[in-house]
């Protein structure tokens, strides 16, 4: 059995009950008793799971059954890179709205559509009031780019076209 991403964390009876008991199934797999309550036991393959396709998600098994939530991203990678003899190969994918795969024979990248795929979070604060995204041109990896700020800013506007006479105080530092 394939490992999964994200497994259940509940065994549901078939008993009149509907029995539930706490179950781990990445390490564990649920049986039933003759009268249908459900049983954990240890087992090297694990119990029921899901596979998310992409690396950016967190496992949520707040019913028992395992949901990939997926996390967004301020900037997202836009290449998928193979693997094995296939590692130096990268084919365009753009992952805010794809995730890469591997081709299991070959080890070539596949660009799926459906998820978001791997990105980075841009934060902002008084350091770093703006930004924008940039990939790596070899690896497609996103960047964070903050510009510096500016230590001088202008104090006046100045009008355009049949205004271009017309100058107003504007402090431009704060606008």
């Amino acid at each position: 059995m394939a490992t999964l991403d994200c497994y259940d964390t509940l065994c549901v009876g078939t008993d009149a009950d509907v029995t539930k008991v706490p179950c781990d199934q990445s390490n564990h797999n649920c049986t039933f008793l003759a009268d249908g309550k459900p049983k954990c036991d240890p087992s090297l393959v694990g119990g029921k799971g899901v596979e998310c396709l992409s690396g950016n998600f967190i496992c949520s098994a707040e019913t028992g059954s395992a949901l990939c939530e997926y996390t967004t991203s301020s900037c997202y990678d836009n290449k998928c890179q193979g693997t094995g003899d296939s590692s130096t190969v990268y084919i365009d994918c753009d992952q805010s709205t794809n995730t890469c795969g591997i081709e299991a024979e070959t080890g070539m990248p596949l660009c799926t559509p459906g998820n978001i795929g791997m990105g980075v979070n841009c934060t902002i604060d008084e350091v770093n009031d703006e930004y924008y995204c940039q990939n790596d041109l070899t690896t497609g990896d996103a960047v964070c780019v903050y510009p510096p700020k500016h230590d001088c800013y202008d104090t006046t506007c100045t009008g355009k076209e049949a205004f271009n006479l017309t100058v107003i105080d504007c402090d431009q530092s704060a606008n």
